[in-house]
């Protein structure tokens, strides 16, 4: 099985950075440079009864949009590199018409990139939402009343209830603007105490990859697809114990391309990002020069 191989290979071949705190780092999916040199990045620690701490490196960038573009950025980079193409120039072409991206490729190909995003715990896409919300609200002085809301709910405290007291008291509408309480952004600890309810990763993939095939766009077949990976606490390990039973839905499906995206950190610049690209999916034909250049 393609995954499994490319799995075992960037267990081989994959130098781990040193964790902080002590932590073990999540197996198989960890950052290869020291967090520093990582932007748009964020580091999770899963505390357990026991005392043992396990760290999480994420990539978080603060628009969806930005983070969709540093993916595509990076699995362009992967095919250059992985495939021996070469020097690739794109241009993209349409974006959210009908796939998040129609490229035309220097080589004289089109393709469209589709990305979907999978998690293993019930309310870590909220959660990551709302520190999204935070931060990136967290560069303006002033902040509308709408929104600082949304954030005060989100991060329940006695200063943020006896806030939203004072907003409804004075009457206040969502769209005029207040001094914002969040501003200027600095480097914050997010904690929680609750335990999220853990999902089954394999039925996320089939939802998310069934999702996208059944989506009545036409030019599936030059379409690529993007699992982006942002699974809380799930290891390499699962997901090899799960890609063969994913075999029948990845032949059915008309995309010739899936890959597994995870990334720790992600910029403008290459030296600032780090991430990992394993083929779900590949056309039979680039298989060995897969392997070859891996």
């Amino acid at each position: 099985m393609i995954f499994q191989r490319a799995a075992a290979l960037h267990g081989h071949t994959a130098k781990l950075s040193n964790p902080t705190l002590n932590a073990i780092r999540r197996d198989g999916f960890f950052p290869t440079k020291p967090s520093r040199k990582l932007h748009n990045s964020k580091s999770y620690f899963w505390i357990h009864p026991d005392g043992s701490k396990m760290q999480a490196v994420y990539f978080f960038p603060l628009e969806k949009s930005f983070r969709e573009l540093l993916i595509l950025k990076a699995f362009l980079s992967n095919s250059v590199r992985v495939f021996g193409a070469g020097p690739l120039g794109f241009n993209i072409l349409r974006r959210d018409d009908p796939w998040d991206f129609e490229l035309d490729l220097s080589n004289g190909t089109q393709i469209n990139v589709e990305i979907c995003s999978i998690t293993d715990r019930n309310g870590f896409f909220q959660r990551l939402t709302a520190e999204e919300l935070l931060e990136r609200h967290s560069y303006y002085e002033e902040i509308r009343i709408g929104i600082l809301k949304k954030i005060l709910i989100a991060f329940p405290s006695s200063e943020s209830n006896e806030l939203l007291d004072q907003l409804r008291d004075e009457g206040r509408s969502n769209s005029e603007s207040v001094k914002n309480p969040f501003f200027p952004p600095e480097r914050r600890l997010f904690t929680s105490m609750t335990d999220l309810p853990l999902l089954d990763t394999e039925e996320q993939l089939r939802t998310e990859i069934t999702k996208k095939h059944r989506k009545k766009h036409a030019e599936k077949s030059k379409t690529i697809l993007i699992v982006d990976n942002r699974t809380a606490t799930a290891a390499l390990s699962d997901f090899e114990r799960l890609a063969p039973k994913l075999r029948p839905l990845l032949d059915s499906v008309q995309f010739p391309e899936i890959w597994l995206y995870t990334g720790y950190g992600g910029g403008l610049k290459q030296r600032n990002e780090d991430y990992l690209l394993l083929p779900l999916k590949l056309p039979s034909a680039n298989v060995e020069a897969y392997f070859e250049n891996f």
